[in-house]
């Protein structure tokens, strides 16, 4: 992978290039639980603090970040339109969307103009944290696959962290879905079982860290697969800043959904519940995602659509009370060409149609943003994940006053 991003690393001199980085720009400081001790042999261990040491939230710029929720929209830098390309972030403001993040998803395959230096610049001059969401090994997440490109993986990481690096903050999330289970039915072995992943995880967060220290990096799951995520990505989790997951439903698999949109909120609810509780980390619902395509003779689910992001939303309080720290939908505009899991519902999962025309659910998420971000004060949003209060230093106690000298007559 060519890419000509602002450095370009060798794959043979990519991990010696990060370790020379970090003398200069050491890893954040960014856990709310102590860095545990690991007995992986991996090169960024090292630079991290040790087991028992607690460390504060981010950098200054970071810690400010987290002190309101993040909301947005996606699914991308900009959206083609009129022969050129709108940026989503804009289209969303002109449509009266408040927001304050921007989903990004970056390939394998991807291009530098997919991120375009003059974007980043104006979504900084606006307010607007970019959100990445690091898809290089996609639906296949096979252990074979990451495997065989593990320091391509590497080179990826490195460049595009490259290409972002700067003085405002950006959101880097590693491999969207990596609990997914699908390689199985390809007749391969599911990335979450190598045991070498975690140590890859591991790496990735550190390259990623180093060569660009704006980054709050984390690792984004999907709501399903074993219950307990812990014993599979504790250890790596240890070194991200955040967790995050996604929600996804529509029609062609879903069904039987409740369409008044309460089940759903109740599942984000409990998946934000447990990865909290797992890994002690604000959590970020990273991309939601609800189609309002119609199957014949089913339920209405542009209601559907509309309902699920006013409950989650709605209820925005109550989840960030459990450690959520934002919320991203999906996609702002219909994508004709967007294929996958969904089949013939991928093309409609914006809150616009392809024209533009609002969806019932672009009301409501636009009031659901307004009240979390407008008309609830910033003083109300306790940070989701404060750093442990420093001990109080012990009082000065009085010296003890000497015992007069007795002297025999």
């Amino acid at each position: 992978m060519e890419l000509p991003f602002k450095y370009h690393l060798p794959r043979t001199g990519l991990l010696v290039a990060a370790l020379l980085l970090a003398g200069c720009c050491p890893p954040a400081q960014n856990s709310c639980k102590p860095t545990p001790n690991s007995g992986s042999a991996t090169f960024a261990l090292s630079n991290y603090p040790k087991s028992g040491v607690p460390r504060s939230m981010f950098r200054e710029a970071h810690s400010a970040l987290l002190t309101q929720p993040l909301i947005g929209v996606g699914d991308r830098i900009g959206f083609p339109l009129d022969g050129g390309v709108k940026l989503t972030h804009v289209d969303a403001l002109e449509h009266g969307v408040p927001l304050n993040s921007v989903a990004v998803w970056i390939t394998k395959d991807v291009q530098p103009d997919w991120v375009p230096a003059e974007a980043l610049e104006r979504a900084a001059a606006d307010g607007v944290t970019p959100v990445f969401l690091m898809y290089y090994f996609a639906a296949e997440n096979s252990s074979e696959d990451a495997q065989e490109h593990r320091y391509d993986w590497y080179q990826y990481l490195a460049e595009f962290a490259a290409h972002v690096s700067g003085e405002t903050p950006v959101v880097i999330l590693l491999e969207p879905e990596i609990n997914d289970m699908g390689a199985e039915a390809n007749g391969k072995e599911p990335l979450m079982y190598w045991p070498g992943l975690q140590e890859m995880l591991m790496d990735g967060l550190y390259i990623v860290r180093t060569i660009a220290p704006n980054a709050v990096v984390g690792i984004c799951f999907g709501d399903f697969g074993p219950e307990e995520l812990e014993p599979w990505f504790g250890e790596a989790v240890a070194y991200s800043d955040v967790v995050a997951f996604q929600e996804m439903r529509a029609s062609t698999r879903n069904a039987d959904l409740d369409p008044t949109g309460k089940d759903l909120a109740q599942q984000v609810l409990e998946t934000t519940k447990r990865l909290h509780r797992s890994f002690d980390k604000p959590v970020l619902l990273a991309y939601l995602a609800m189609s309002s395509y119609q199957e014949d003779g089913g339920p209405e689910w542009t209601q559907i659509q509309a309902l699920a992001i006013q409950e989650i939303l709605g209820n925005f309080k109550a989840l960030h009370a459990e450690g959520l720290w934002g919320m991203l939908y999906f996609q702002l505009r219909d994508d004709p060409n967007h294929v996958g899991f969904f089949k013939e519902a991928e093309v409609d999962f914006g809150l616009l149609d392809e024209l533009g025309n609002p969806k019932p659910a672009m009301d409501a998420f636009r009031q659901g943003a307004e009240a979390i971000l407008y008309q609830t004060p910033v003083s109300e949003w306790g940070n989701t994940c404060n750093p442990p209060a420093p001990k109080p230093e012990p009082e000065p106690q009085p010296e003890p006053t000497p015992e007069p000298d007795v002297i025999d007559n």
